[in-house]
């Protein structure tokens, strides 16, 4: 898993709050070389960064560094990173969008009333679609990727 600690390496050199979305993903795939395990090692990095510690809005180092996503005032905001990341590399795998949707709207909206992580499951959603319908049209990564 090398690939995953040249990217938890240069985030952990980045001050907090200050990375984007997109800036990781970009640096991720320079770093990685392949598009595919960029994007499934963010997603490693941060399910273990925050589903692996006790209390993760106190003990997260990898989500600390990104810019925050939704409001600054998010209760949660590395759970909201989580969120994002996870659904993100589930759209990039294939798993229809309308399905994570619909399990994210019942789970977390519903059951929960956590429209925050919704709504970061829907950002993340809708990011993936992006990237793989820029794929299909293009069959390649932007240049210098």
């Amino acid at each position: 898993m090398q690939y995953v600690s040249q990217v938890s390496d240069w985030l952990l050199t980045r001050k907090k709050n200050t990375v984007l979305y997109d800036e990781l993903i970009v640096k991720s795939i320079k770093l990685v070389k392949d598009p595919l395990l960029a994007i499934a090692g963010i997603s490693f990095l941060f399910w273990q960064d925050v589903a692996e510690i006790p209390s993760r809005n106190k003990t997260s180092v990898l989500a600390s560094k990104m810019r925050p996503l939704l409001d600054s005032s998010a209760k949660d905001i590395h759970g909201i990173t989580y969120h994002f990341w996870g659904y993100f590399a589930r759209t990039i795998l294939g798993y229809p969008g309308i399905l994570l949707y619909s399990a994210s709207l019942v789970h977390e909206g519903l059951y929960y009333e956590d429209w925050q992580d919704h709504e970061a499951d829907r950002l993340g959603i809708l990011a993936g679609l992006k990237v793989l319908d820029f794929y299909k049209e293009n069959k390649t990564c932007p240049k210098g990727y």
